[in-house]
């Protein structure tokens, strides 16, 4: 009896330590699997195009490698990231005189649970443009950041294969580097959809006056056309899985930190928390009933 109630008490520790803190500090390897409104601590690590960085502006274009807590990819911290964050797209993390960056609290949730009503009304209080691009605008950028990390392995000069197209758009032809550059262009000018930074004239998009790449401005009107009120839930769930695992947005508690796609692979069925929490279930009924049936045993 003794021993159930140690066992027990020490699942139950367990799982207290690696319940996260929205507001603790942010470190990797306290970090439990990722979950739908579990806080999880990310960072970058380096471009995924150097010499030069590809900017817009002054905003980091391309996607790059960085840290998903240490446990989300056991044995490696490495992830690709698509940020869709221009306006803080160069904090001193994201440059390549400054490799280990740094760390921030970010709010995961699936492409999934943003697919449903009730799912989105928790998120949008978090994500960072819900209140002005709403889900229709997530369903957008969820469907490029998808194309874009199942496409950034292409390396500089790679074209990618013929009859390659993003919602009809032909990508044929382009170098790698080339769209990946323009699908980060065109995330970056669907979340800034309603403030003062976004302006066009017809099917000519730009952002602060700057005007985007040929690409950029056909996928933004492709996103535009074919992702809408009507279709963007269904357009969400259709953005779930790649052989990298599923598709994740990780939203920062602090707004001058950067909002980040990835892929993310957890275990079937829920996260390490989830069993945890059900170990800890099952020891708290086995000790209540072991205890219940000896308390019946001495009234006999």
């Amino acid at each position: 009896m003794k021993l159930r109630f140690v066992i027990c008490a020490a699942v139950g520790a367990l799982s207290l330590y690696l319940t996260p803190l929205v507001n603790a500090q942010c470190t990797l390897s306290s970090e439990t699997m990722v979950a739908n409104g579990a806080n999880v601590c990310i960072g970058y690590d380096q471009p995924e195009y150097r010499n030069p960085d590809i900017k817009l502006g002054t905003s980091v274009l391309a996607p790059y490698q960085g840290y998903l807590g240490a446990s989300q990819i056991p044995g490696d911290t490495d992830a690709t990231f698509v940020n869709d964050d221009y306006l803080d797209a160069t904090p001193a993390g994201r440059s390549t005189s400054n490799p280990a960056g740094t760390l921030w609290n970010t709010i995961s949730y699936n492409v999934t649970y943003l697919a449903s009503a009730s799912g989105w009304t928790v998120a949008s209080a978090n994500l960072k443009y819900a209140s002005t691009i709403g889900q229709v605008g997530y369903a957008q950028i969820a469907n490029l950041a998808f194309n874009e990390l199942e496409n950034s392995g292409f390396g500089e000069g790679t074209h990618f294969q013929a009859g390659t197209f993003i919602d009809g758009v032909n990508i044929s032809g382009d170098t790698g580097r080339d769209v990946l550059t323009s699908i980060d262009e065109a995330i970056y000018y669907i979340a800034l959809q309603g403030t003062s930074h976004d302006s066009h004239v017809g099917s000519i998009y730009k952002i602060d006056g700057m005007a985007l790449s040929a690409l950029a401005d056909s996928l933004i009107g492709a996103v535009k056309t074919n992702i809408t009120a009507a279709n963007a839930s269904a357009s969400l769930d259709s953005d779930i899985d790649n052989v990298s695992g599923a598709l994740w947005v990780f939203t920062p508690t602090n707004s001058a930190n950067l909002e980040e796609w990835t892929f993310v692979t957890t275990p079937e069925g829920g996260s390490a928390l989830a069993y945890l929490i059900l170990a800890l279930g099952g020891c708290l009924a086995a000790a209540f009933f072991a205890r219940r049936q000896a308390s019946m045993g001495n009234l006999v």
